[in-house]
């Protein structure tokens, strides 16, 4: 038996070292959600594919700008319906619950222990509640709003319109205290009318705007992670942008007035890759934090198959020197 054993365990290195069996045993791509303001839906794709294109999830939503999941999944919808809301249902569409009275309520998005941030033009702030969605507290003051990202340490970065003002990004730790702010109040502000921040793996911040109204024109521009603008005019995209998220090297961004969502290569200088449509007015997208259901590599099958096999033969070889 100790012999058997000893085999196998080779022969399970063999098959890892041979690409035929993954040390991880799983294929996962990143799902997104994106929300379609006039459309009143709320559309799931692929980032590993966006050729494929959108599917419909959640459709009949007064107005929805944010959208976002929780650990277990479900999915959590502002809504601009009277008063404002944020809303829940179960990944298959079933509503749950919701928090009424949050106002005009524009990104949402989730820390890793579950706090679900948002933010709220009508009362100039972001706030936080919980999966329950009892309540609403105080998080950090703004200045309309609109756009928002939380990094894997928590930080929370904030896309602030400041209508009739310069605009700026304000990032703030998971305590409320204010880390870093992004702002540019010269000739020509690459800030100007942006609704849409994200951070990719390195920490620099990406910003899209609605069109300059210096020049008319619609750009994402780039800032170091310390806050220092790196390009103006980094990506012009030519349309009127949104929210955003980077997944790799990939920068997605949202065309609210096309109803496609546009991608573009950051290893390449934010060359254009391609877009999809989604539907009517996309305003802001999020990862799904709970991944698809884990599918084996194919070279796992094949794998199991010979180690079935492979430990049929050992049982036989025993057999026969019994005999």
């Amino acid at each position: 038996m100790k012999k058997t054993s000893s085999f196998l365990t080779g022969f399970l290195a063999m098959l890892v070292a041979a690409g035929l069996l993954s040390s991880a045993g799983t294929a996962q791509a990143a799902l997104v959600y994106s929300a379609n303001f006039a459309s009143g839906t709320i559309s799931s794709w692929n980032t590993s594919n966006p050729g494929a294109g959108a599917t419909t999830i959640l459709s009949g939503i007064a107005g929805p700008l944010g959208v976002a999941t929780d650990s277990s999944g479900n999915i959590y919808v502002s809504s601009t319906a009277p008063g404002g809301s944020i809303r829940k249902y179960t990944q298959g569409g079933s509503f749950l619950t919701s928090l009424t009275g949050t106002g005009f309520t524009f990104a949402l998005a989730f820390d890793s222990s579950d706090n679900l941030y948002y933010n709220t033009v009508t009362y100039n702030a972001t706030y936080k509640t919980t999966t329950s969605l009892t309540s609403g507290s105080f998080f950090a003051s703004g200045y309309s709003p609109t756009g928002m990202f939380i990094d894997a340490s928590g930080n929370v970065s904030v896309m602030n319109v400041a209508t009739g003002d310069y605009p700026y990004v304000s990032t703030w730790d998971s305590g409320g205290n204010l880390l870093t702010s992004l702002s540019n109040s010269g000739p020509y502000d690459p800030m100007d009318n942006s609704h849409g921040v994200t951070r990719d793996a390195a920490g620099n911040y990406y910003v899209s705007n609605r069109g300059n109204t210096l020049d008319g024109n619609y750009y994402v521009s780039k800032w170091d992670s310390f806050g220092n603008l790196v390009d103006g005019t980094y990506i012009n995209t030519g349309y009127d942008a949104y929210g955003m998220l980077v997944d790799g090297s990939t920068l997605f961004v949202a065309d609210h007035v096309g109803g496609t969502i546009a991608y573009y290569d950051l290893a390449n200088n934010g060359s254009y890759l391609g877009d999809f449509s989604v539907g009517a007015s996309p305003t802001y997208m999020n990862f799904a934090i709970t991944a698809p259901a884990a599918v084996p590599e194919p070279g796992t099958w094949a794998a199991a198959a010979l180690l079935v096999g492979g430990a049929a033969f050992m049982r036989w070889r025993k057999r026969a020197k019994v005999a």
